[in-house]
């Protein structure tokens, strides 16, 4: 008798560990919980009706975690099927920004746009929020071996609930069947929205902005391999020796419960992946360790100059408008391939497009060591040469140099801007 428990512990604690397919049981986990209300209907400026909606998506760990939902339609719907949903932080009564960014998404796409609050529900457990709060739900996996607790995985249902929402509502309010939703997010909604589009074949497309950290194990370790040290932005986690933790076994199975990189199969959707040159969280070319592994049409928005925050939103808002209606078939984006090469000179780059752009540029910036995140970048713009842009970046006499290609084409009477991957070069 003796034996068989013991064998029954033994098989017990070996499949009990932490597996990606984790955060599709919890996805898919019914919650009697879910319920949505409309709280009030409003018209806004410009021809604007905004609907305000309150909803449950779920219990997790004993909390019932409710959000805010506003859905803007413009007055001028040309496809009421396809939904872009921008996922955000706490709602704090106060979304005049919210709302004027949404607004000139919706009249720009012809389209609903919903903006999804409460993303994670916060404070929590003593008053946590953001980084701190994921961090704290990370130890209690290892602590208790219980997936669920990685805060990401109810933020990822949240979003997935919402859009049951604007479904269920689009439906019975207003008669309008939905079919299709592209999604946006920053930051750790960002993180977000490439796990949502990983679990959820209604999504279309993403938008995934400054979280540029996927392939977690190696973005911690060429952090300090790059600077000695990692980010300060990521104290919360790196004082709780969790990027070191990932290294174990334990904790990489939780990277992988919780890393976009483990699910890019599934992620074959087309994407727009926006980031700041300056963003104090990532090293430079953070990107190119993932970048290339990511399946189908993938673009990149690289905006110089600007952080965390982004910063420029004429250039972001006019790139998700020109993204939401190549995904839904109303403009064609160019296939636009680029290539470095290194010579005894310097760094070679070459950008060429099947759409002739309006303008083309190449941003450079110098740096003393690898930390370009102080860094000033500044524009040289290139003229074509038998249908090819190309620029040589030379050695530096000292430190380090690094470039990217920047494309401007057109839409209507806006313009919209891709970049290439980036590239750093050395003395030596």
């Amino acid at each position: 008798m003796k034996r068989i428990t013991l064998i029954a512990l033994a098989f017990i604690l070996v499949f009990q560990t932490i597996s990606s397919a984790d955060l599709f049981q919890y996805i898919a986990k019914e919650d009697p919980n879910f319920e949505w209300k409309l709280l009030e209907e409003k018209a806004l400026p410009f021809e604007i009706q905004k609907y305000d909606i309150e909803f449950v998506s779920q219990k997790w760990q004993d909390i019932v975690w409710n959000h805010h939902l506003t859905l803007v339609m413009p007055k001028s719907v040309k496809d009421p099927t396809m939904v872009f949903m921008i996922i955000v932080g706490s709602w704090n009564k106060k979304d005049e920004d919210e709302m004027m960014y949404a607004s000139a998404i919706a009249s720009g796409i012809g389209a609903p746009v919903a903006v999804l609050y409460d993303v994670p529900r916060q404070p929590l457990f003593n008053k946590l929020k953001e980084d701190a709060l994921i961090s704290y739900t990370f130890m209690k996996v290892l602590e208790t071996k219980d997936p669920e607790w990685a805060l990401l995985l109810p933020m990822t249902k949240t979003a997935c609930k919402a859009m049951d929402v604007i479904e269920q509502f689009a439906d019975e309010k207003l008669g309008i069947m939905v079919n299709g939703f592209v999604v946006a997010g920053g930051s750790k909604r960002g993180w977000t929205t490439w796990l949502t589009s990983a679990v959820d074949k209604r999504v279309m497309g993403i938008c995934p902005m400054v979280y540029d950290n996927l392939n977690l194990p190696a973005q911690m370790k060429h952090q300090i391999d790059t600077w000695g040290k990692y980010s300060e932005q990521i104290d919360d986690y790196s004082s709780k020796g969790l990027p070191q933790i990932l290294e174990s076994e334990e904790g990489k199975e939780l990277s992988k419960l919780v890393d976009p990189y483990t699910y890019i199969e599934n992620i074959d959707i087309p994407k727009l992946i926006v980031v700041g040159t300056n963003d104090r969280y990532w090293t430079l070319d953070a990107m190119n360790l993932y970048f290339n592994d990511l399946i189908g049409e993938k673009y990149i928005l690289r905006v110089p100059n600007k952080g965390h925050d982004v910063g420029d939103f004429t250039r972001v808002i006019n790139d998700a408008i020109a993204f939401f209606l190549k995904v839904n078939g109303d403009l064609i984006f160019p296939m636009l391939d680029w290539d470095y090469g290194e010579t005894e000179e310097g760094l070679e780059l070459f950008i060429s497009s099947d759409i002739t752009p309006k303008s083309v540029s190449v941003w450079t910036s110098s740096s003393a060591t690898k930390d370009f995140r102080d860094v000033k970048w500044e524009e040289t713009k290139l003229e074509p040469q038998d249908g090819e842009y190309s620029y040589t970046l030379k050695k530096p006499q000292n430190g380090y140099s690094a470039v990217f290609g920047e494309v401007v084409y057109t839409y209507a009477d806006k313009e919209y801007y891709l970049s290439t991957e980036i590239r750093i070069i050395g003395k030596e």
